[in-house]
């Protein structure tokens, strides 16, 4: 909720997640955190390639918690 995340879908090896709006910060960070990402700023979405054998769920919380930090 934090986010404003109403969207989240798991397709084959990539989860594509919206709306989320990222600061140019969080833009940078972004292609730290997680390269191959990619971030349609016009349709406000992420979509990210998942590893294999780490849960999905896991990945993706420590990804947003990593690139938007609370506070």
């Amino acid at each position: 909720h934090r986010l404003g995340l109403k969207e989240m879908m798991l397709l084959g090896t990539s989860a594509r997640m919206s709306p989320l709006e990222l600061k140019a910060s969080e833009s940078m960070r972004l292609r730290r955190l997680a390269r191959d990402a990619i971030y349609k700023e016009d349709q406000k979405q992420l979509v990210v390639p998942l590893k294999k054998n780490i849960d999905p769920a896991l990945q993706l919380v420590t990804l947003l918690r990593e690139l938007v930090p609370a506070g």
